[in-house]
């Protein structure tokens, strides 16, 4: 799974605040298993785990969203605008977030949500001001830092909806 998160990092974890989880992981996602998402998922927190001490702490998440902001910034003009996220997105594979994700509305809806000034531009201050759903979820005892334990449990609880897991916005 963290493969899917390397890739949806761009777009999916990119806007935390709003417009992560866009097409990137649905594609990936489509056809796998409970099992394969699930590995895939592990393999994400072990690759959020920069340095390799059985736990992810904010500041990893935080970097990793910085990465992600600067690969959506196509112009380095230290925003990010609605254009900068479609056409990422398209790169990633996906155009328009896919029918069963939402479309191009999806993505649009979750860049206003990102965009707390409402100027149509996402600065880095209003992508970073959200700690990604999955990350507070996980983080059992508040401590700014999810341990496998805590990601193992989080894994094993998520809601259900219909058979299938219930999509949290801003997961991995």
């Amino acid at each position: 799974m963290i493969r899917h998160f390397a890739a949806a990092s761009a777009v999916a974890i990119f806007l935390a605040s709003g417009l992560a989880a866009i097409a990137p992981a649905a594609a990936q996602d489509a056809g796998a298993s409970r099992e394969q998402r699930a590995e895939r998922m592990v393999k994400r927190f072990e690759k959020l785990d920069r340095n390799n001490d059985g736990a992810v702490d904010r500041r990893e998440v935080e970097r990793r969203l910085e990465r992600g902001f600067e690969r959506a910034d196509r112009n380095n003009d230290g925003v990010v605008d609605l254009d900068e996220v479609k056409a990422l997105t398209e790169k990633r594979g996906n155009k328009g977030g896919g029918r069963q994700r939402g479309g191009g509305d999806r993505i649009e809806k979750r860049f206003q949500k990102a965009d707390a000034d409402r100027d149509g531009r996402v600065t880095r201050e209003e992508y970073l001001a959200k700690t990604p759903i999955w990350f507070r979820r996980a983080d059992a005892n508040r401590d700014e830092r999810v341990t496998r334990a805590e990601f193992d449990d989080y894994m094993a609880n998520r809601k259900m909806k219909g058979g299938k897991r219930k999509r949290n916005r801003d997961e991995m």
